[in-house]
């Protein structure tokens, strides 16, 4: 009788330790990065990454991560997904604020014609905020190009980028400034040939760039 009542009580510790290593191994954080993973963009809240060089096509799916928890989420799928413009394209000028990523994809649409999109990720709640179409390539960009060229965000999802253009029908070249709040409409806050494309910054929430030989200012929505 006794042995049996060791062993019982020995089955109940050992299932008692089982399930509090399930527990957790339940709520350890995932890594962030996973393994095999190099990271591309990062501050102290959020890591964005794709795989290392030499594993994997060039085109290949590029995630986020929060850093400490159990969250992860895809920002642009590989190439062997469908997508809006078709595959999974290539990511560009990434901007973060928090747990919110802002990044541009390019894809091809047709031969030596591509697209931008710009896109706006809330990575902790794995939710995406905005998609804005922000740029395309004609001819390789030889007849027309747009391209976003400066890029920031906030912790709440507001944004903002300058957009270059240029081309054969488009004399002179000419810049863009876009502002907008995370559920509303874009707006225009400045636009001319003397735009510094790479001169958009921000400060708490005032927007700078250079216009000329001036600097002008605006409000983040």
């Amino acid at each position: 009788m006794l042995r049996w009542t060791l062993i019982v009580a020995f089955l109940a510790v050992s299932g008692t330790a089982a399930a509090a290593t399930r527990d957790s191994a339940a709520h350890r954080p995932l890594r962030c990065p996973p393994r095999g993973q190099a990271v591309i963009a990062a501050n102290s809240e959020v890591r964005v990454y794709r795989p290392k060089i030499g594993t994997g096509p060039a085109d290949v799916a590029v995630g986020a991560c929060v850093v400490g928890r159990r969250t992860r989420m895809t920002l642009v799928p590989s190439t062997e997904r469908p997508a809006r413009f078709g595959g999974g394209g290539s990511i560009d000028e990434i901007a973060l604020a928090g747990h919110v990523v802002a990044y541009v994809v390019h894809r091809r649409v047709g031969v030596d014609t591509g697209a931008s999109e710009l896109i706006v990720a809330d990575v902790a709640r794995r939710f995406i905020l905005r998609e804005t179409a922000v740029g395309y390539s004609v001819d390789a960009g030889l007849v027309a190009d747009e391209d976003l060229t400066a890029l920031v965000v906030t912790p709440a999802g507001a944004v903002a980028w300058i957009a270059a253009r240029h081309g054969i029908p488009i004399r002179p070249a000419a810049a863009t400034v876009y502002a907008a709040a995370p559920t509303s409409g874009v707006t225009v806050l400045d636009e001319g040939p003397k735009i510094d494309p790479a001169s958009l910054k921000l400060t708490g929430s005032t927007l700078s760039w250079t216009d000329a030989a001036g600097v002008r200012t605006g409000a983040m929505p």
